[in-house]
């Protein structure tokens, strides 16, 4: 199964209820980091009503002014209580988590869905922790963030099931230096003999948390590659149009047209996916408005390309019941 770790931006909620609506999300679980609380009720009632599986971090930590863990918690337990059972109530480990706050969490759980637990850091040692786990109401689901925690520590780590984490995305300064094709990950297809029942990424944006930035030098456009049944390619298609030009909307259409002669009409696969029809209609409908949209739909690509494998394996989904 795949668990696609996003910072419940606009662009990144409104991939995955796209995809939710149209059913597109059947071996997938999105792990939810807020960054903020505006809207944040809201959307997780939607995504409870669209039965849309995902893990919330209820203690985030990103953010200009983080969220409350108890306004968080608040958001959840009312989308809980909307449709029972679609969430996953959801904590992060990280340098400076107090054992306390876990213990804490995993007893206000119980009445809920089975609990996932995000590694970014070993924090308390692996025998304290798995003191801790071991209260839990159900064994819990682990999400490794590798670039945090080690292969031998995720062996030892008590639970229901164990999920790796890598960042594949090579995020850069500046736009202008992204190649056409970037290598990114092959946990699609070494998750399972790795020892791992599910993997995750930070798809097309990276492990990082950022408000928004200046007028674009150069857009750049990222798309998602299966490339020979052995792994996952970042495709990379920069504006040219000159860096002191202000005319985003131009430069847009400049990245865009080489996307589009890339993937080709609708229907060419493995381009065949809701993500890339939208930059389809916005090619032929010449529309622009900003460049949140196209984050959107890369988001969306991402997550269908590897759903739709998975599917194509005919294996059983992680149970996380």
């Amino acid at each position: 199964m795949y668990w696609p770790y996003l910072r419940m931006k606009v662009n990144e909620v409104g991939a995955v209820r796209a995809l939710a609506t149209a059913g597109d999300l059947t071996h997938v679980t999105p792990v939810f980091h807020p960054h903020g609380i505006r809207g944040l009720a809201t959307n997780l009632k939607k995504l409870a009503v669209l039965k849309a599986r995902c893990a919330v971090i209820v203690n985030p930590t990103d953010g200009k002014e983080p969220a409350k863990a108890k306004d968080v918690w608040d958001a959840f337990v009312a989308a809980d209580l909307a449709e029972p059972g679609v969430l996953l109530p959801s904590f992060e480990i990280s340098s400076g988590t107090a054992l306390s706050e876990l213990t804490s969490f995993l007893t206000k759980c119980t009445p809920y869905a089975r609990p996932v637990i995000v590694h970014r850091h070993d924090a308390f040692g692996i025998a304290a922790l798995n003191g801790a786990l071991a209260k839990a109401h159900k064994k819990p689901i682990n999400v490794f963030i590798a670039e945090g925690t080690s292969t031998a520590f995720h062996g030892k780590v008590t639970g229901h099931a164990n999920v790796i984490v890598v960042d594949g995305f090579n995020k850069l300064a500046r736009n202008a230096d992204y190649p056409s094709r970037q290598y990114f990950s092959d946990l699609l297809f070494t998750y399972a003999s790795k020892s791992y029942d599910g993997f995750g990424d930070h798809s097309i944006v990276g492990d990082i948390w950022y408000s928004g930035g200046g007028p674009a030098r150069h857009v750049a456009l990222h798309l998602s590659e299966i490339v020979s049944s052995s792994q996952i390619d970042t495709l990379h298609f920069v504006s040219t149009i000159a860096p002191t030009s202000k005319d985003t909307e131009a430069k847009y259409f400049d990245a865009l047209d080489q996307l589009i002669a890339h993937v080709g009409p609708t229907g060419t696969v493995p381009f065949d996916t809701w993500g890339v029809d939208q930059y389809r209609a916005s090619d032929a409908n010449h529309k622009y408005s900003n460049l949140g949209p196209p984050k959107c739909w890369s988001v969306a690509h991402h997550i269908e390309i590897i759903n739709g494998h998975l599917m194509n394996l005919a294996k059983p989904t992680m149970s996380v019941v």
